[in-house]
């Protein structure tokens, strides 16, 4: 028995050693490690945790009650001699990391997730809470009525609308249900990127902002197909045969084409956790980004690329035209005219809703997608392409305003009726009720004079 002690008392002695020359160890590679991260701080997130992973390689050497592949990978990492040696071999997720959560941005900082393109970035978006909420409640206070009041004023005259108001209506409709759908992002973006409405209302108010977008981009288009066939082939047959009926079927083919173009936002589109908080990807979770980046691509150049061309060859012969002298054409000098001003002011429109709303949205979404993927590209550059799409993003839905605006407000039979409406509100405000009159007359004796 006494021998037993005097062995148990020796192996006590031996672990004290070992623990004693651990510690040693423990305090020399933080401090190379706390060294090496101040001479290059580029790499600081890789040494956020060494401290726990110190900590738990110390109590498996003294303990030896964790698994053989964890003791193994520990032992690998007691003899690192470098920072870049220090990071060839990422960690084991859930086994000695217990202050980061899955799915967070520390997580995959520390980790080093493989799914993750390119170095671990945290990105700076404090500027989303002011700007976008700002921007979003504008647009939803003056797009909602004035999207509502053209929807009413041409669904009242829809027996009699031409192909132009037909397509002018189905854009109208396009931007009244994405601007209804503003709120929860308002919601969201002013609580930090907060979102408390579940992954179905997420995909959808994403699905509604993509359609929204391409919807118009697609109808702006008919719009300038149809403006082009009637001042370049005027005397053409074949494009009046269907009349309004054609109208609605090319304007149930672009419903229909939209959803189609934009179905994959239900896949890419969901919720995850950054810093505790559920939050909503816009484009897709960091894990897809490589797998979005083709779908992305194919969107911008069918969804933008290809109806913008579209557009640029309509107006430019549409422009050669209308340069001519008016002589040469043998109609009507003020006719003409008239024909060219009204063509003119609609070029103007359309240059000017692209040139606004559309173009610095893609361009700077696809600089976007394309810096996100490489892997070599760094923090900085990634965070700046983020700022500067994120920034763009409310001129796509500034469309919402323009539209009415530019297109409904600029046709004269349309100024007139809304003149009419807006002078018998007035009218009827500045009139006194027949009460008010009964109450306000007075004994007139002459009034009440008759000659006997």
């Amino acid at each position: 028995m006494k021998k037993r002690v005097r062995r148990m008392k020796k192996r006590v002695r031996r672990m004290k050693k070992r623990a004693r020359r651990m510690k040693k160890r423990v305090r020399s590679m933080k401090k190379k490690a706390y060294r090496d991260r101040e001479m290059n701080s580029q790499r600081d997130s890789k040494w956020i945790h060494v401290d726990q992973v110190l900590h738990h390689q110390y109590f498996v050497w003294t303990t030896r009650r964790l698994p053989r592949q964890t003791r193994d990978r520990l032992r690998h990492l007691s003899r690192v001699g470098s920072p870049e040696e220090f990071s060839t071999e990422p960690f084991l997720p859930g086994t000695f990391s217990p202050y980061t959560e899955p799915h967070s941005e520390e997580f995959l900082i520390a980790m080093g997730d493989n799914n993750v393109t390119g170095p671990k970035c945290t990105y700076d978006e404090d500027f989303k809470r002011f700007l976008l909420p700002a921007i979003y409640s504008v647009v939803f206070l003056i797009g909602l009525p004035l999207n509502g009041a053209v929807i009413l004023k041409n669904w009242r005259l829809r027996p009699n609308l031409t192909r132009s108001n037909i397509y002018m209506l189905n854009l109208a409709m396009a931007d009244f249900l994405y601007v209804m759908s503003l709120p929860l992002l308002i919601y969201n973006y002013g609580n930090h990127d907060y979102w408390p409405f579940g992954e179905l209302a997420c995909k959808l108010v994403r699905f509604q902002f993509y359609s929204n977008l391409h919807g118009s981009i697609l109808f702006l288009t008919c719009i300038s197909l149809q403006r082009y066939v009637g001042i370049c082939h005027p005397m053409a047959g074949w494009h009046k045969q269907g009349g309004r009926r054609l109208a609605w079927v090319v304007c149930g083919g672009v419903w229909l084409v939209v959803a189609l173009l934009c179905a994959p936002t239900f896949y890419y589109a969901s919720t995850g956790t950054q810093r505790n908080r559920t939050v909503c990807y816009d484009l897709s979770r960091p894990e897809h980004s490589t797998d979005y980046y083709p779908y992305g691509m194919a969107l911008t150049c069918l969804g933008f690329l290809l109806p913008f061309m579209g557009v640029v060859v309509c107006y430019c012969r549409m422009g050669r035209l209308l340069c001519r002298p008016p002589s040469y054409q043998g109609v009507n000098m003020a006719a003409s005219m008239e024909k060219r001003d009204k063509a003119v002011k609609m070029i103007i429109i359309v240059v000017t809703v692209f040139a606004v709303s559309f173009l610095p949205f893609h361009l700077t979404k696809t600089m976007y997608l394309l810096i996100r993927t490489l892997p070599g590209a760094p923090c900085a550059t990634r965070n700046l392409f983020s700022v500067i799409y994120k920034c763009t993003r409310p001129f796509a839905s500034m469309n919402s305003v323009l539209d009415p605006i530019l297109f409904y407000f600029t046709q004269p039979r349309f100024r007139k009726s809304t003149r009419i409406l807006v002078t018998k509100i007035t009218t009827l405000r500045d009139r006194e009720p027949r009460c008010e009159k009964v109450k306000n007359l007075t004994y007139n004796p002459r009034l009440f004079r008759t000659n006997v």
